[in-house]
């Protein structure tokens, strides 16, 4: 099984060492007794290891026990320990997460399948996958898969995956994914993980993760990544990446 663990920054875990690429193996599976433990939600690993602090890895897991705790974290006998994943890997990763578990039914009412052309306005239940071309308006429920293109207004519930094009306005719930193009507007729930083009704005509830194109003279400087924490980032606060930094912004800016 894929799954992502953290790490202290020197690689420890409850004070066992653990180096990449190598397998490590226990008897025994337990959760939050006896094992090795790690997350299939990779935002999942911020609750436990906070960002700054520490690393994060994707792993591969055998021999995971039947045990479900309050979120995605799971246990197993055996782990091999593989490459880093930064924030915005986290993001990502957490994107193709929820995605992968918005099925798509074409039944109608919850669980729809829906395809619209440009400037399509489409609404869909609880897990249904709404594909819009150039300036649709999507509005799903919870763990909705929303894929919209550019201009696009995306709206989805708890847990759902929001894509949309350049200038697109994203909307979603607790834990949602939310990925825009150049120019969006990115307002998730909390835990959420929001990922933006340049000149993209980001808002979230507590624990939401940013990661934004860094862009300096029409060079591409690579992705920052922030937490809303409360104290350097504020919950249901607009923010702008500016020189390299995520600054507070208006919501009509």
């Amino acid at each position: 099984m894929k799954a992502y663990k953290g790490f202290n920054k020197d690689m420890t875990c409850r004070g066992f060492q653990f180096e990449e690429g190598k397998t490590y193996e226990e008897p025994e599976a337990y959760l939050c007794e006896t094992g090795f433990h790690a997350c299939e939600d990779p935002i999942d690993c911020l609750s436990y290891y906070a960002p700054g602090e520490s690393v994060y890895r994707e792993v591969e897991l055998d021999g995971v026990s039947d045990e479900k705790g309050e979120d995605s974290k799971v246990c197993a006998k055996k782990i091999t320990v593989g490459a880093e994943i930064g924030i915005p890997g986290i993001v990502k990763a957490h994107f193709e997460y929820v995605k992968a578990r918005c099925e798509k039914e074409e039944n109608g009412g919850d669980r729809s399948a829906l395809n619209g052309g440009n400037m399509s306005a489409l609404r869909g239940g609880n897990m249904s996958a709404l594909n819009g071309g150039y300036m649709s308006a999507l509005n799903g429920g919870d763990r909705s898969a929303l894929n919209g293109g550019n201009m696009s207004a995306l709206r989805g519930g708890n847990m759902s995956a929001l894509n949309g094009g350049n200038m697109s306005a994203l909307r979603g719930g607790n834990m949602s994914a939310l990925n825009g193009g150049y120019m969006s507007a990115l307002n998730g729930g909390d835990r959420s993980a929001l990922r933006g083009g340049m000149d993209s704005k980001f808002k979230g509830g507590k624990d939401t993760v940013f990661a934004a194109e860094w862009w300096e003279k029409g060079e591409y400087k690579g992705m920052k990544a922030a937490i809303v924490d409360g104290v350097n980032i504020k919950a249901d606060t607009w923010y702008k990446l500016e020189n390299g930094e995520f600054v507070e912004v208006s919501d009509d800016e």
